[in-house]
């Protein structure tokens, strides 16, 4: 996704939030993701309800599901916080100690606590000097 596309995202986003001013055309409408603006309005609590039920119905054409939102949101200013996966350092330790794919270490990763994941991180540290400065983990 280029950032043009990032930056239309969050226009959307903005406009079916706050501004209100339809910015869906159909010269945009290749750029309008569903599945993007479903999951940042589901990080709200004012709207996951919302989310929720475009979700269940997401075989509508994207210019239903945006009238949706334009039309039951109310207008306000909203803050959504993009959840990212805060622990992808721990899949690929376990990844390089166990020897493990990405999904059976995001499988497995809920069983390690973070002991295990500080055990596992000391062991694979193979000390050195990298870029002049020496290598801590």
């Amino acid at each position: 996704m280029s950032n043009d596309n990032k930056n239309l995202l969050f226009d959307f986003i903005n406009d079916l939030s706050q501004n209100k001013k339809d910015l869906l055309t159909e010269e945009n409408d290749r750029d309008y993701s569903a599945y993007m603006i479903n999951r940042f309005l589901s990080m709200n609590i004012t709207t996951i309800m919302y989310a929720n039920e475009m979700n269940m119905n997401s075989h509508l054409p994207k210019r239903m599901q945006y009238d949706y939102y334009l039309h039951s949101l109310k207008k306000q200013k909203r803050f959504f916080k993009y959840i990212k996966h805060k622990r992808q350092d721990d899949i690929d330790v376990i990844k390089e100690y166990h020897g493990y794919s990405e999904p059976r270490a995001k499988e497995v990763l809920p069983i390690f606590t973070e002991d295990d994941i500080k055990y596992m991180k000391e062991k694979l540290t193979k000390g050195g000097v990298k870029n002049g400065k020496q290598k801590t983990k």
